[in-house]
Parts: structure tokens; sequence; C-alpha cells
């Protein structure tokens, strides 16, 4: 692992990855350090918080906290740093996570910030945003000839041969830039209003080529990806990069999940703009969604679903539905970190981005998110789980501070993804180029649980854990 370094000297919080929540120190053993998205996502996940508390001393106490790191980022000294990638394997100064992490933190802490009645901090934050951050993807817009045009790369374009750890791992093609698309979207209030940060939007040609480029390596990478198009299994699944020599290199649930995700959220779009691909940009999607995609926010839905219907194939029964980390690139099989809180967090707010675009007439809808949540845990589960901000329970999880939500986490899971009904299958499917959109009269997955054994291991690691630790 590159950048690998132990703790010593003075700790700088901010950019600290890993803390022991018993002592309330960092850990100390050597790990990919230092990381700058710690930052913004601990402010956005505060500021959600203050978004939702209603008691004013609460808001207060909660808005210094998010201040702590935005007021650390607006110094624009961390934002063109040596940290380390989403993954905690390579450095560089320019990654298109912690850049696009940056970039909506301060956004949405000016809007806050105004709210809050700090005029002076919303002028600062939305100036270090435009000076320093105005375009994200500069340097991170690769021209790719077989889809005639450019797709978004984690690693700078620039670093391409000077013998850097981005280069050595060949981090042009990697699974962060959908993860950073997807969650820029939804910290940037999508369709809902929210903070005015539209860089992009989820139906640009740009987001397309990167779809069809991502495709084509992915499905090249993975012999499961051919074996389950042979199979007619629709979509595809993701891995991290083409490089990857995690556990041999595999797809990724979370990964693969998050895709759906910004299929359902360029319905969305569709569906609240009014506006649709038309011209090249239509023809972008159909190079990465199939030739009868037509640009209806049914379409991208429809995509989203076969994206699903693949990583579901995949999620077997004799494993009770208990997600993994990883998808073995040759079996198929589950592979590492069994119950990964992540893992579960992108499934569900795939789910939970097809309710949205339904809601917006995009496609029918299936039984929600939340009543699959209600079902297991009763009609008071939000009052419980704290918040009804998706974003605030995604975030909470990439902190490591899922306590509050980590039942419903599961739960909602549990309901979320399990039955597949008999179905039909069309007669060709693509995986080496494009998703292969499920039609609506052929959707075949429901809202049905994933098992009941998780949330029985999580209750008795907490209390196994609480037992032993420390006073």
């Amino acid at each position: 692992m590159m950048g690998k370094k132990t703790v010593e000297g003075v700790v700088d919080s901010h950019r600290e990855p890993k803390w022991n929540v018993a002592t309330g120190l960092p850990y100390t053993p050597s790990w990919c350090r230092r990381q700058s998205d710690g930052a913004p996502l601990r402010a956005q996940a505060l500021m959600a918080y203050v978004a939702l508390q209603t008691n004013e001393t609460l808001r207060k106490e909660a808005w210094e906290l998010a201040l702590f790191d935005l007021d650390w980022i607006a110094t624009a000294a961390p934002i063109h740093e040596e940290t380390c990638d989403l993954w905690e394997e390579t450095e560089d100064k320019e990654f298109l996570w912690n850049r696009f992490a940056m970039r909506a933190a301060l956004v949405q802490g000016a809007q806050m910030a105004l709210e809050m009645g700090d005029s002076d901090r919303h002028d600062h934050f939305l100036t270090v945003a435009g000076d320093e951050l105005e375009e994200p993807l500069l340097d991170h817009m690769k021209f790719n000839a077989t889809a005639a045009g450019s797709f978004m790369t984690e690693c700078p374009v620039s670093s391409e041969g000077t013998g850097s750890s981005c280069d050595q791992y060949k981090k042009d093609i990697d699974g962060a830039v959908i993860l950073a698309l997807v969650h820029r979207y939804r910290f940037s209030g999508g369709t809902t209003g929210g903070t005015d940060d539209s860089l992009y939007t989820p139906i640009a040609t740009s987001v397309a080529r990167t779809v069809e480029v991502y495709n084509s390596a992915f499905c090249n990478q993975y012999p499961i990806n051919t074996a389950d198009t042979k199979e007619g299994i629709p979509g595809v699944l993701y891995g991290r990069y083409l490089k990857d020599q995690y556990g041999g290199g595999n797809p990724w649930q979370l990964i693969t999940a998050s895709l759906a995700s910004l299929l359902y959220q360029a319905a969305q779009y569709v569906k609240a703009s009014g506006i649709n691909p038309e011209g090249t940009t239509k023809l972008a999607w159909q190079a990465a969604l199939g030739p009868q995609f037509q640009g209806h926010a049914r379409d991208f839905v429809s995509a989203g679903d076969a994206v699903l219907l693949r990583l579901r194939h995949h999620i077997k029964e004799e494993d009770d539905m208990h997600l993994y980390e990883q998808i073995d690139k040759t079996s198929g099989e589950q592979y590492n970190a069994k119950d990964l809180t992540w893992s579960y967090a992108e499934v569900l707010l795939a789910l939970q981005e097809r309710d949205t675009a339904v809601s917006l007439g995009a496609a029918e809808p299936i039984p929600p998110v939340e009543k699959a949540v209600e079902d297991v845990l009763g009609p008071d589960w939000k009052d419980e789980v704290g918040s009804q901000n998706w974003s605030l329970f995604f975030i909470g999880i990439l902190l490591g501070g899922c306590f509050f939500s980590v039942y419903g986490i599961y739960t909602a899971c549990k309901k979320g993804f399990k039955a597949q009904q008999a179905r039909r299958r069309p007669k060709k499917y693509g995986c080496l180029n494009r998703v292969n959109a499920v039609k609506p009269e052929l959707r075949t997955y429901t809202k049905e649980g994933l098992g009941t054994k998780a949330l029985e291991v999580l209750d008795q690691k907490v209390r196994h854990h609480s037992a032993h630790s420390e006073p």
C-alpha cells in the first residue's frame, strides 16, 4: 500500500483517517495518511443534522462543530495538499473524489452560514469554492477514441507517465468517480432544492461517456460479467480500478449499487427538468445503455434496475442475503468483509434514489424503503434512527458514526432486495459496451427481505463490544 505512515508528533485531527472510539486517540499503527476527505464528510453530516434539528441550542452546537472542518477547508491549503485516495492506497494532490467532497461541503456550508446569520462565512466559503475548486473536473477528463469523447477520471490526467502512485495503479478508470458523481448530486440538493452547485447534470454527455468506458473496462476485466451476460442476466458489475490487487481484484457491491443510483438520479433529473438527452448526448447514452434507449426517464430507471438485477443475482439465499464487500470475479460468490455497512448503505441508497424517481413519475412504484424499515422497527423508526435525511444516513456511515442507524441500514435492505419473481428475458444482453436496460414489464426484483440473521449478528457484536469495553 502506498502512503503508509505511523502517527508521529502533533496530530492534526482534520487529516487523521482512523480513531479509537474508546480512548479518543488516533489509530497509531501504519495507515495511509493524510486524508483530506474526512473533514468535508464530517461537515456535511453535521450540517444535515443542523438542518433537521429543531432545538436551537443543539443546532448551534452542531454548526460550531461543522465550522471546525469548514474553516479548515476554507484556508485553501488542504485543497491542494498530498492526500490519500478513497481506497486509502495511493497519494496525489488532485483526486476527483476529494475535490468533489470539499467543494460540496463549502457550497453547502455557504448556504447554511447564510441561514445561521453569518454572511462573512457565506461569502468566504463561496469565494474559496470558486477560486480553488471552480471546476473540479479540470485535469480529470481523458479522451477515449471508442467513446468518441472524454470520460471522467479519479486521478488527474497529467499524472500519467510520471511514475506517481496514481500512475502505477492506473486509476484513470476508478469506481470512486461513480461514487463522487452520486454523492455530489445528493448533497447539492438533487431535484429537491438545496444548494446551487450545478457543475454537471446526471444526463450530461460526459457522464454517459464515463458509463460507457467503465462498462467496457469492467465487463472485460471480470469473467463473471461475461458469464452473466451469456446466462441472460442484465446489468453489469463494477469494481474499484483495473489494477486492483486487493483480494485479487473483484467487483464490489457498493460501487455497483452506486451505478444504479447514478442512473436513477438521471431519471429524476429528466422528470424534474423536463429535459431529455438529445443529439450527441442521446447517442452517448445509447452507446452506454443500448440502442433501445430513447432518453426517457423510464429508460434510466430500467437501466438502474438492470444493474440491481445483476447484483441481486449474486446475493445468494445460502448467504441468507447478507451483503459482503466483493463478488469473486470468476465464481460470482460473495467475498470478504461480511456485513460490510458500506455495502448495505449503497444498496439502500440506490433503492431510495429509485423511490425518488418514482415519486416524480419516472416509473411505477414498488414498496418504499420507509415501509420496509417500518415493518421491522415499528412506526416510530424515524424518531429512533434520528433522521429523515438519507444523506446524513450515508455520511454517518462513512465516518464510522453509524451507531444510531445500523439497525435501519440492514433492516431496510432486508426488506429491499430479496425475492425474484419468475421472469421473461429479452433475447439479447450486451455487457461489453452497454448496461442493457430492462423494460418495465420485464422488471424482476422486488423489495422483499434480505434475510434475518444480520440484524442478530449486529446486535450480538454491539452487545459483545459494549460488555468488554473499558468503563
